[in-house]
């Protein structure tokens, strides 16, 4: 019903002419910016093509510029290589001196490592023959003793310096005895004592 109403009602035509013209009025406007953007989407596009071109033209000054340093030889050039062959050279001498000097460094640690092990094996051998020979002492007095006792008891002659001179004689030839039958010699043809002092 309120529909029909405003239908049925009489237009004015004032009112919808200037409803008209403000519609008109916009899209004037709109139609107006639409042209000003493509304008300025063709300066632009002119713009970025005269950019383009540009960096195109330094790029092939820069190519043919790089071309020209790469084909002309520095004057240094010569001097350079001779100053790497040489270091190379040196390079090489130094590994070589650097594994001799290892090489040596380690040999001497063995041969350290062998002289310590002959002294204390010297040392070893000698504190033997020195019990030995403490023992063999011993032995030799008491036999001595013995020895004495007997004489006194079986015979009454001699003195007491002349028992004393035999019993000194006994222990030195027993001694020496022993001397020869424990002593050794290294394959160099040096005696154990000999051995004692890793520097003789």
């Amino acid at each position: 019903e309120i529909r029909t109403e405003a239908i049925a009602r009489p237009l004015e035509i004032n009112e919808t002419e200037k409803v008209m013209r403000v519609a008109i009025k916009d899209i004037l406007e709109q139609v107006q910016k639409t042209k000003d953007m493509l304008s300025n989407v063709a300066s632009d596009e002119t713009s970025l093509e005269a950019k383009i071109e540009k960096r195109k033209l330094e790029l092939e000054r820069n190519r043919k510029r790089l071309q020209t340093l790469q084909s002309v030889r520095p004057a240094f050039m010569d001097e350079y290589e001779k100053i790497e062959e040489e270091l190379q050279k040196q390079y090489s001498c130094y590994l070589e001196k650097f594994r001799n000097l290892t090489y040596l460094e380690q040999q001497l640690d063995d041969q350290h490592r062998m002289e310590q092990e002959r002294f204390e094996e010297a040392e070893n051998t000698l504190r033997l023959m020195q019990n030995k020979l403490k023992e063999e002492e011993k032995r030799l007095l008491k036999s001595g003793n013995n020895d004495d006792s007997d004489i006194e008891i079986h015979e009454d002659e001699g003195s007491d310096s002349d028992m004393e001179d035999r019993q000194l004689m006994k222990q030195h030839t027993a001694m020496e005895m022993l001397m020869q039958g424990t002593c050794t010699y290294t394959p160099g043809g040096r005696s154990i004592a000999d051995e004692r002092d890793p520097r003789g």
